[in-house]
C-alpha cells in the first residue's frame, strides 16, 4: 500500500449563503517516501468565485505556467499520477470533507483508478501524544522547510511531515 498525501485549494467553503459547489483552484500530492509529487492549478475557475479569504490567501500563491491546465487535463495527469503506483493508494487528507469531493469530481472525467482506494484517511490520532506530535511536524515543516500555508503542495508535504513524526514516535 502507497500512502498519498493530498491538499486541495478550492473557491469558498460551502454553507447556506454561498451554495453553490466549490471549485477546485488547484491540487497538491505527495507520496509518503516523497519521490512523486502532483501539483496542477485549474485554469477554469473565476475569480469572482472565490470569497475574500482565497483571494487574500490563496491565489496570490498560484504558480501559473506549467501547472496552469484546464480541469479535464488536471483529471487525465492526476489519474495517470495515481497508476504510476505499483500498489494500492490510499489518500490522506487533513480535511477529507472538503478536499475528496474534489478528487471525487476529478475522477469523473476520466474514470476512477482501479488503484486508488475510495474511502480516504484523515489525521485523526486516538492517542493525544501521537496527535500532538502530527500537528507539532506540520508546523516545523512548514517552518524549516520555507513552505507556504494554503498552497495545496506545499500543505500536503506539510501534513506528510507531520504524519512521519507521528508514526516515527510509537508509545
Amino acid at each position: 500500500m502507497t500512502n498519498v498525501f493530498f491538499d486541495t485549494e478550492f473557491s469558498h467553503l460551502w454553507d447556506v449563503l454561498t451554495p453553490e459547489p466549490a471549485l477546485l483552484i488547484s491540487i497538491g500530492c505527495v507520496s509518503e517516501d516523497g519521490n512523486k509529487k502532483f501539483y496542477a492549478e485549474n485554469s477554469n475557475f473565476q475569480r469572482e468565485q472565490c470569497s475574500r479569504f482565497v483571494i487574500d490567501n490563496v491565489l496570490p500563491l498560484l504558480e501559473g505556467g506549467e501547472a496552469l491546465m484546464p480541469y479535464p487535463t488536471i483529471a487525465c495527469r492526476l489519474k495517470s499520477y495515481v497508476e504510476s503506483f505499483n500498489d494500492e493508494v490510499v489518500f490522506w487528507s487533513d480535511s477529507p470533507k472538503h478536499d475528496w469531493c474534489h478528487v471525487c469530481d476529478l475522477f469523473n472525467f476520466h474514470g476512477w483508478p482501479q488503484n486508488l482506494s475510495r474511502t480516504p484517511k484523515t489525521f485523526f490520532f486516538y492517542s493525544e501524544d501521537k496527535q500532538t506530535l502530527f500537528e507539532n511536524g506540520v508546523k516545523n515543516a512548514f517552518n524549516s522547510l520555507n513552505l507556504r500555508e494554503h498552497h495545496a503542495l506545499d500543505d500536503a508535504i506539510a501534513n506528510r511531515a507531520g504524519y512521519l513524526s507521528a508514526m516515527a514516535n510509537h508509545f
